[in-house]
């Protein structure tokens, strides 16, 4: 049975995560707080320079990810490029995508001397993917896991050994790390999490927190980036447009005041929505069970944008009629009389 009322368009996962990350704040909290939290002291995060991700050498012209960074060490004259692939749901042999955007990471690295370290040295490349959907997470991390193997025998074993593929990506389980509180509170990729899990319950502290933090002229682009995102977001959790100009006034304008209020509010509207398409559906599964697909069909069309009390009738009428011609005529009318 499909949804009783039409399904938003496809999330622009992509294109949100890459505009979001593409701001410095977002990325210094998705380096320091989830891809390198214990070794981020090592990072001079102020150097934190953004490659473009097409196009990047003479030659050239693949992808190298959705998101690329270079940020220098702390008193050491080399650095790290952080490459990161956003990922909403899994895919077979992802890691074969990402050891390829590294391998064109490091041919144009190899082909323009200028983007090495001094003294020609090679950066440190590290493959992520930023799992953001609600899994599970199986795929291979590495190519030495992509497949099954058997052991090798003792001599093969030995002749080969340091020469099999080793490259690997770290994987970033957002939601998981989120629901296990392993991302620093009041972060960026904190708030990010929590919208992900929970978006209605999270909201009002994501919001507050962000005009505290992020409040000033300053950070205007930031907020943009992040009313965007989360634009993408609420319409994918079933806001209507008129709750996510709301939240992204709130954003953009860095407003804290009645913002608890004005969230109960609404809120409590989509639960009342999501309480009645509940019941919707319910009746038209029970319409389907007693006079088929077909009367089933109709019949939610009809029922798509009842409110409860005029379920209630619709559903006594499924009981009571003997055909689903006239359970039709009945909800069409409106009518709670007996037959």
């Amino acid at each position: 049975m499909g949804p009783l009322r039409n399904a938003p368009p496809p999330r622009k996962h992509d294109a949100t995560y890459k505009h979001l990350f593409a701001q410095p704040v977002a990325a210094r909290s998705l380096i320091r707080d989830f891809i390198a939290p214990d070794w981020a002291d090592a990072l001079e995060l102020s150097t934190l320079a953004r490659i473009h991700t097409e196009n990047v050498g003479p030659g050239l012209s693949a992808r190298i990810s959705d998101f690329a960074w270079r940020v220098g060490l702390r008193d050491d004259t080399r650095s790290v490029i952080f490459l990161v692939e956003f990922q909403s749901s899994d895919r077979r042999g992802l890691v074969l995508r990402t050891w390829r955007y590294a391998q064109e990471a490091w041919g144009s690295l190899f082909s323009n001397k200028d983007l090495l370290d001094p003294g020609g040295v090679m950066p440190l490349v590290l493959s992520c993917v930023l799992a953001t959907g609600p899994g599970p997470w199986r795929s291979a991390t590495s190519l030495a896991a992509l497949g099954p193997t058997a052991p090798w025998p003792a001599a093969v074993e030995q002749g080969t050994a340091g020469l099999r593929t080793a490259f690997a990506h770290l994987l970033l389980d957002l939601r998981r790390a989120y629901r296990e509180d392993l991302l620093p509170q009041d972060t960026v990729v904190h708030w990010i999490g929590a919208l992900e899990c929970d978006p209605w319950e999270t909201w009002p502290r994501v919001c507050g927190s962000l005009a505290k933090r992020f409040g000033d002229p300053e950070h205007a682009e930031f907020r943009g980036a992040f009313a965007r995102w989360t634009n993408e977001r609420f319409r994918a959790a079933g806001g209507s447009e008129q709750q996510r100009r709301t939240i992204a006034r709130q954003i953009i304008d860095a407003e804290e005041e009645d913002m608890a209020q004005t969230y109960e509010e609404w809120a409590e509207g989509h639960r009342r929505r999501g309480q009645a398409q509940g019941r919707a559906d319910m009746v038209v599964r029970l319409a389907s069970r007693k006079f088929g697909a077909q009367t089933a069909a109709r019949l939610e069309a009809l029922v798509r944008l009842m409110g409860e009390g005029e379920l209630a009738p619709v559903a006594d009428a499924v009981l009571d009629c003997e055909t689903g011609d006239e359970l039709l005529e009945r909800a069409a009318n409106g009518s709670s009389t007996g037959k």
